[in-house]
């Protein structure tokens, strides 16, 4: 069964708050250890011991690979955002309804207790 979303004394639908992103590093690791987990932040001091008897072509494929890595982390990034901007908007828009909502019920209640008034 679905939930119901929550309303406000008009029936408005309140819409739910978007979520606030996680911290920078928080965001690059989770974006970045599903595609190259030796970059995520936790690991980078690691990386002069990690490599030191590396021959420079393993130095040159690994510095590839690692280019490609951060191409990638730049499109999931972009798409993060993307998701973001599109829950703000929609939760701006869902909000500005209820509010007029909300406001116009109130007019309505008062509109009709002058209307008592003057009948």
């Amino acid at each position: 069964m679905t939930p119901t979303p929550p309303t406000d004394d008009t029936g408005a639908v309140i819409p739910p708050k978007p979520k606030l992103p996680p911290s920078g590093q928080e965001l690059y690791d989770a974006l970045m250890g599903q595609i190259e987990p030796e970059l995520v932040s936790s690991e980078l001091p690691n990386m002069g011991q990690r490599y030191t008897t590396e021959t420079p072509e393993e130095t040159a494929k690994r510095a590839s690979r690692y280019g490609q890595a951060f191409l990638k982390y730049q499109k999931s990034y972009e798409g993060f955002r993307k998701m973001k901007d599109e829950e703000i908007v929609t939760y701006r828009k869902a909000s500005f309804t209820a509010v007029e909502k909300e406001s116009e019920a109130k007019d309505d209640e008062d509109l009709t207790k002058l209307d008592t008034q003057f009948s």
